[in-house]
């Protein structure tokens, strides 16, 4: 009986260590990721969804990326007002503010809601995030440029899929 305890109690600790171990990893993988990669990560993902679905009210397609666009925008939402140019923090950290809660309503459009509702709560966190994106290329040399159609994401002017 005494060996199978000490087993038990030695799992558990070994459990535990590695419990902890992969979530400090994985938050610190988040901290440790640019703003500019976060951000072209989530743009990867909002990009066809806004110039492809979108338009064609492909409201199936929006609902199932909608997780990943989810995470990819908590992630930006993760790195904060810290990394963002010093000038223009509080109009920044508004502007996340306003792009946290429209993520959030867009989860929840993404689920439940009507195609009337995904599709306004989806144009909010576009316009938010663009919003943000301007705000951190205002003290950046421009990590991106307008590209023609109002998309201020894409690089070089070409649309990326």
């Amino acid at each position: 009986m005494k060996p199978l305890k000490q087993f038990v109690v030695l799992f558990l600790a070994i459990t535990f260590t590695v419990t902890l171990l992969v979530e400090n990893s994985s938050s610190a993988f988040v901290s440790k990721i640019s703003r500019a990669e976060a951000y072209e990560r989530f743009h990867d993902v909002l990009h066809p969804l806004q110039h492809e679905a979108l338009p064609r009210k492909n409201f199936a397609e929006i609902r199932r990326r909608s997780g990943e666009l989810f995470t990819r925008g908590r992630a930006i939402v993760k790195l904060g007002v810290g990394q963002a140019p010093k000038r223009n923090r509080a109009e920044f950290a508004k502007a996340l503010s306003k792009f946290s809660r429209a993520l959030a309503a867009f989860r929840t459009d993404a689920r439940s809601g009507s195609d009337s509702k995904l599709e306004k709560a989806f144009s909010d966190v576009h316009d938010l995030y663009e919003e943000l994106d301007a705000l951190v290329a205002e003290g950046a040399n421009h990590l991106r440029s307008t590209n023609g159609h109002g998309c201020l994401s894409c690089r070089n002017g070409s649309a990326r899929n």
